[in-house]
């Protein structure tokens, strides 16, 4: 669903003009003339969640506000790497802006993490967004948009769950959506104490440390981990990040900054 905002043509017309062009007074004072934004790189995130208008209309009210919740968390620990907050766009869709390439493998396990009974497509895009720039991803427009909703589309034709991209170019579309594909198997058939295990390696804590917090051996750990698949994951996500890193937007948004 396209959302538009209703203006007046002439008025768009006489604020552009004003905008781009230094008025007289300020050409003889030496002021430098005020430029409108410019388009910048960015990578779009659209999320679906699979099937959820079959679910009954109380355990469906309880998945929207569950999304609700974990899309205020991921605006909350990623608010660095944002460039237009998460939000819900539809009952069962979502979307979101980033400036920052490193952390979507976080993103994509987070919402994994936190979604742990839904099926969840996702839909990443690299291009250009369009000014005006929002603080919440809606309203807005560009080719990133455009690569995320065709990934999604293509994750809805396969039956396909986990990530997907678009508009990375023809070999590394192939190289990322296979990364992506191989991790999702992996980290799809997770346990709830592999996932938990898994979750606290991400995030820097040794063995002995994960021990202590569960309150089990370090040897139990290990044997989680290795039963999880751990190295297999964080190899790969090595891999996607090395990938990806050549499309980090940040500078771009850095730059305009200031």
């Amino acid at each position: 669903m396209r959302y538009r905002q209703s203006r007046s043509p002439k008025r768009s017309i006489r604020v552009s003009e004003a905008t781009l062009a230094p008025t007289h007074s300020a050409a003889r004072r030496g002021a430098a003339p005020v430029h409108a934004e410019e388009p910048r790189h960015a990578i779009a995130l659209i999320g679906d969640l699979v099937r959820s208008r079959e679910l009954a209309p109380a355990q469906r009210s309880a998945v929207q506000r569950r999304l609700e919740e974990v899309l205020s968390e991921l605006n909350r620990r990623y608010r660095r790497a944002i460039a237009a907050r998460f939000l819900v766009t539809l009952g069962d869709e979502f979307q979101g802006l980033l400036k920052e390439a490193h952390s979507i493998p976080d993103i994509v396990w987070d919402i994994g993490t936190w979604l742990p009974r839904a099926k969840v497509r996702l839909g990443i895009g690299y291009g250009i967004v369009h000014p005006p720039f929002k603080p919440l991803a809606l309203g807005m427009d560009g080719p990133a948009f455009h690569a995320a909703r065709q990934a999604v589309e293509l994750a809805r034709k396969e039956d396909r769950a986990g990530p997907v991209f678009s508009g990375f170019g023809a070999v590394d579309d192939v190289v990322l959506n296979g990364l992506a594909r191989l991790l999702h198997q992996i980290t799809d058939r997770l346990t709830e104490a592999q996932r938990e295990t898994v979750d606290l390696l991400r995030r820097g804590q040794t063995m002995s440390e994960i021990g202590r917090s569960l309150r089990i051996t370090r040897q139990a750990v290990g044997e989680r981990a290795s039963s999880a698949g751990w190295k297999g994951i964080a190899e790969g996500e090595r891999a996607w990040r090395a990938t990806l890193a050549r499309f980090d937007p940040s500078a771009e948004w850095q730059t305009s900054a200031r």
